[in-house]
C-alpha cells in the first residue's frame, strides 16, 4: 500500500533523509520547509513521487496557506521542522 508521508523540514539533513527513506519504499512524499531551494532540489533529487512545498511550521499564517495545497489525505506526519525561538522552556 503507497502511503503520503508529510515530512516537516524535509529539504536538508535528517529530514531529507527520512524523505529519501519513504521515496525509496515507495511513498508519496511532501516535503515542507521554508527555504524553497533546498526543497525544489530535494524534490528533484529524490524523484516523482516527492513533492515540495514552501511553509513555515512555525508561522500560522503560513500553515494555514498551505493547507489547500496538500493532499486531502496524510497516513505519516514526520514532524521534524527545527527552529529557534524567543519562547521560555519548560524546566
Amino acid at each position: 500500500m503507497t502511503r503520503t508521508v508529510l515530512v516537516t523540514g524535509g529539504g536538508t539533513g535528517i529530514g531529507r533523509a527520512v524523505a529519501e527513506r519513504f521515496a525509496a519504499a515507495g511513498d508519496t512524499v511532501v516535503v515542507t520547509g521554508r527555504r524553497r531551494e533546498p526543497l525544489e532540489r530535494t524534490a528533484k533529487e529524490l524523484g516523482d513521487r516527492v513533492s515540495a512545498l514552501v511553509c513555515d511550521s512555525t508561522d500560522a499564517d503560513s500553515l494555514t496557506a498551505a493547507l489547500p495545497e496538500l493532499p486531502a489525505r496524510i497516513d505519516v506526519l514526520v514532524n521534524n521542522a527545527g527552529g529557534n525561538t524567543d519562547l521560555d522552556t519548560v524546566g
